[in-house]
C-alpha cells in the first residue's frame, strides 16, 4: 500500500508541475512568435522607407534638374541680349 501512495503522490506532483510548465511553454511560444512577426514586419519597413527614400531622391533630383535648366536659360537669353 506504501508504494501506491507514492505513485500517486509522484502522478499528482508530476500533473501539478505539468500544470505549471506547459503555460509558461505557450506563453513562451507565443511571445517568440510575436517577435518573429514584428521582426518580419520591421524588414517590409525598412525597404518600404528606402523605396520612398530613392522615390524622393529621384523626385528632388528631377526638379533640381528642372530648375538648373531653366535658370541656364534665363542665363542664356541675358548673354544673348
Amino acid at each position: 500500500m506504501d508504494k501506491l501512495t507514492e505513485t500517486k503522490v509522484s502522478i499528482s506532483l508530476l500533473v501539478k508541475i505539468l500544470l505549471f510548465i506547459i503555460p509558461i511553454a505557450g506563453i513562451w511560444f507565443k511571445n517568440e512568435y510575436e517577435v518573429m512577426s514584428l521582426r518580419e514586419d520591421i524588414e517590409k519597413l525598412e525597404e518600404l522607407h528606402q523605396e520612398y527614400n530613392i522615390g524622393v531622391m529621384n523626385n528632388n533630383i528631377y526638379y533640381n534638374r528642372k530648375h538648373i535648366d531653366g535658370l541656364e536659360e534665363k542665363i542664356k537669353t541675358k548673354k544673348d541680349k
